[in-house]
């Protein structure tokens, strides 16, 4: 099974990896959800469109298995921000405000969402040939305004392969070895934010249609 890789890094370079996910086991979306916005504007510029986010708010994700994935360095510089105390964990690079992943908070699930802004620029000229073309576009009814045509909005086949890449995985013991958690199960994450519930209803007002 081919896999291609991958060279990874933060946008200042301190955080650097390598992933290698199997073309039958990757795959690419883009959520417009308001927690992805509401992360991006808490991390960059108040604005969408900004470095994470598309015009439309879209978040581009590559799915694979944690064992696909390797962190080689910058280990001192991840942390961990939650939107809320038991939301989705969400790696990022402190030193340069970098979305890195997004994880659930079970290590033992073989998951891990690679955000856009932790491909490093080469790499990303490569998805399209190594991958095809994002399946589907999530979450569009957040969308600050439509997405054009072109990438389907349908989300059936997209779920229908995450189902199946997480079956086969639990099967295969994909989330060993585990990138972004330790051997005790907690995060490899120097420091672990949670937004206020305050601070997070700002942000998700700069969110969704207009």
């Amino acid at each position: 099974m081919s896999a291609p890789t991958l060279a990874l890094s933060c946008r200042c370079g301190n955080v650097r990896g390598t992933a290698r996910i199997p073309r039958k086991r990757a795959l690419r979306a883009i959520c417009h959800c308001d927690d992805c916005q509401t992360y991006a504007l808490h991390l960059g510029d108040e604005t969408i469109p900004n470095v994470v986010v598309d015009e439309w708010g879209g978040t581009e994700v590559l799915q694979g298995w944690p064992e696909h994935i390797t962190l080689d360095a910058g280990h001192e510089h991840i942390r961990v921000t939650r939107l809320s105390p038991k939301g989705l964990l969400r790696f990022n690079a402190s030193c340069c405000d970098t979305p890195m992943a997004n994880l659930l908070d079970n290590p033992k699930l073989p998951f891990t969402g690679l955000v856009h802004t932790f491909i490093a620029d080469d790499a990303k000229a490569q998805l399209d040939d190594a991958y095809g073309r994002p399946m589907s576009r999530i979450q569009c009814r957040f969308a600050p305004t439509q997405p054009p045509d072109g990438v389907p909005r349908a989300p059936a086949g997209l779920i229908a392969k995450a189902a199946k890449n997480m079956a086969v995985g639990k099967l295969k013991r994909g989330h060993r070895p585990h990138p972004f958690f330790d051997d005790d199960g907690q995060p490899v994450a120097q420091q672990v934010e949670v937004l206020s519930k305050d601070e997070r209803i700002r942000l998700r007002r700069k969110c969704g249609p207009s």
